[in-house]
């Protein structure tokens, strides 16, 4: 039996209470990127005086010589109405790049003073200390997936990793064998769906000489030169069902049969999976072995996508241009401004290829700016939730991502999450990251 067990299903979310947020700014463009990334949070009836010389991201200035001494004012009042005042100002104050005297802030929202731009965002009240500087980001989602890694590291369960294309699970994977201690074997990866069942069968089971048409020697599996060390199967939601039975009894027993063998192989290796899809969904409709989910899913790790933490695209940008040149150039407001608003369908995978478009396209140059090709990237409208051929704007599950509307359905159902997700139309693993994005316990609406 495994050291540590993890009583939920893979959509339940953490036990505990949810983190009190408050709402925040955070620098996302700075001429100093030490910068980025640097916050502060807003409180009710306090307004907030942004000018030059303002100490409240962590320096005693603001660093700009562009923002003006007495700039801007940013209150919320006891309603909640965010606003924000040019106060005179030599530059002007813009918000989400169009010039205002006076305008509502709303979440999301970027606006920018001299040449910072300041992002408007939820964030935890008391984030925890960042421990691992493996993830790129500061956000609370981000840290609060450091802390799950670091807590289920050392030990040998199984780790299910759930998110979106592009989002970085294959990273993750690596930081749990690198944080795990387990030096005696290596890091393994596969891709469930990347080739036949039975060669998949025999990269992991190995076989014997003969065993099959071309077999002309013995070859040792993955499950078995991992062994001391950490195997990760990619995409394992495209499994076959053949593969998902010998995987079970792999994860059961601790113990292999190379293909053509009767003899079992005892093995000491770690395996952690990771897909896209929706595993409940994936079980519902037969596709996926109930009693395999339950031993895959010992701990579970959601990885957020990349439009859930805009506050961290700033640094993953930097990141990805210090990997191409050092130093790395510096970006155009306009640039960062139109990264941090894209909703990026693709994820982080999606970030680091433009990066290196927009360097390449640079040539050379200083500052990279907002060329035209970069700007109808950019701009593009992305659903979250794109529309199915055949589905209605009307039934787009988008317009049911805000806190009225989830609250409206959870009043209608009683709390009962699973007829919420159906009549959004979204799985629940979707639904509780909704529900954690807004603040919402679900149990106050059960009677």
């Amino acid at each position: 039996m495994d050291d540590v067990t993890r009583t939920h299903t893979v959509t339940q979310m953490a036990s505990g209470a949810a983190p009190r947020k408050v709402l925040c700014l955070s620098i996302v463009h700075h001429v100093d990127p030490a910068y980025l990334g640097r916050r502060a949070p807003l409180k009710s009836g306090a307004p907030l005086a942004l000018g030059r010389d303002c100490p409240l991201f962590g320096a005693t200035s603001l660093g700009d010589s562009r923002i003006s001494r007495e700039h801007a004012l940013v209150q919320i009042s006891n309603a909640g109405k965010i606003t924000i005042e040019d106060r005179g100002s030599r530059n002007g104050t813009w918000v989400n790049e169009k010039r205002t005297e006076n305008e509502t802030l709303q979440h999301g929202d970027v606006f920018r003073l001299g040449s910072t731009l300041f992002l408007v965002h939820e964030s935890e009240a008391s984030p925890p200390p960042l421990q691992d500087k493996a993830l790129i980001g500061i956000s609370a989602s981000i840290r609060h997936m450091l802390d799950e890694i670091q807590k289920v590291a050392a030990h040998r369960t199984t780790v299910l990793i759930l998110g979106e294309t592009g989002t970085g699970k294959e990273v993750v994977a690596r930081l749990l064998h690198a944080s795990s201690k387990r030096n005696a074997g290596s890091f393994h990866a596969v891709n469930c769906g990347g080739m036949s069942d039975t060669l998949l069968q025999s990269e992991l089971f190995g076989h014997v000489r003969g065993a099959f048409s071309g077999a002309d020697r013995d070859r040792v599996g993955l499950l078995e030169s991992a062994s001391g060390g950490t195997l990760f199967l990619d995409e394992i939601g495209d499994a076959s069902p053949a593969l998902q039975v010998a995987l079970l009894r792999a994860l059961q027993d601790g113990e292999i049969r190379r293909i053509g063998s009767n003899r079992t192989i005892q093995v000491d290796t770690r395996v952690l999976a990771a897909t896209h899809q929706d595993v409940d969904q994936l079980v519902q409709s037969g596709g996926f072995r109930e009693d395999l989910l339950a031993r895959l899913s010992g701990w579970v790790i959601q990885v957020p996508p990349l439009r859930d933490r805009p506050e961290d695209i700033p640094l993953l940008t930097q990141h990805f241009l210090s990997e191409h040149v050092q130093p790395a150039p510096a970006l155009h407001h306009r640039v960062s401004f139109a990264l941090v608003r894209y909703r990026w369908p693709r994820n982080v995978r999606e970030l680091e290829t433009v990066v290196e478009r927009a360097w390449i396209e640079s040539d050379g140059e200083e500052v990279i700016s907002l060329t035209p090709a970069l700007s109808e990237l950019l701009t593009r409208t992305v659903d979250d939730t794109p529309t199915s051929p055949g589905m209605s704007k009307e039934s787009n599950p988008k317009r049911f991502r805000n806190k009225q509307a989830l609250e409206e359905l959870l009043t209608r159902h009683g709390g009962n999450v699973r007829n919420v997700a159906q009549e959004a139309g979204v799985a629940r693993n979707t639904l509780y990251r909704w529900f954690q994005s807004f603040d919402i316990d679900p149990e106050a609406w059960r009677q």
